[in-house]
């Protein structure tokens, strides 16, 4: 129970220290957002079709985060350009190494993005639901409700070597941030039409 009100106080403070616009009531807001974060979520089946992109290969968190970041903040004019949000994905292979990869448009070659390597992405179907970024707790919670969603559709995970479970940072402004109270994050879990071969 005290780690209960430990993390709604850490939440609330949070909030409490965001510029609002709409109803000034501090404490009307706390419960609105952790209902929000706590009910199933609505999952969305998605379709990524394959694409080209470099990839920071597998490294540790903090020097895709570092490294990786820096070099690709100074060679965004390669990144695919879309109509909302930004073309990447990062996930965790087994050994707990982080993977990030951005969409290139396509005239970039291996050559520009050396030293990190140009991939093809083969894409495919998943199932998507927004969590919070940095929120082990919720996240796990979404990719259990992702989970348990699947039991009653047409859809099973697709467990195949190399497919993970990804996310992306829907709205990855501090501005955004700011109004919102956290970061948005989008969960994606590879799928398959059920007891259809891969």
């Amino acid at each position: 129970m005290k780690r209960l009100y430990a993390k709604a106080s850490k939440i609330e403070s949070r909030i409490v220290n965001i510029s609002y616009d709409g109803n000034t009531s501090k404490i009307n807001r706390l419960p609105d957002v952790s209902d929000r974060l706590k009910k199933a979520p609505e999952v969305r089946i998605i379709q990524i079709n394959p694409f080209k992109a470099f990839s920071s290969g597998a490294d540790s968190f903090e020097n895709v985060m570092g490294t990786f970041q820096q070099w690709q903040e100074a060679h965004n004019h390669f990144v695919r350009k879309m109509i909302y949000g930004a073309p990447d994905f990062l996930w965790f292979e087994e050994d707990g190494k982080a993977v990030w990869i951005w969409a290139v448009e396509d005239w970039v070659t291996g050559e520009d993005t050396a030293p990190y390597e140009l991939i093809e992405f083969e894409g495919g179907l998943y199932a998507a639901a927004m969590s919070v970024d940095g929120d082990d707790d919720i996240a796990g919670r979404v990719c259990a409700g992702i989970l348990k969603w699947l039991e009653d559709s047409g859809f099973e995970p697709d467990e195949r070597p190399g497919r993970r479970t990804m996310c992306h940072m829907v709205n990855p402004t501090d501005e955004i941030r700011n109004a919102l109270g956290y970061d948005q994050m989008d969960i994606y879990m590879p799928i398959k039409i059920r007891g259809k071969e891969s």
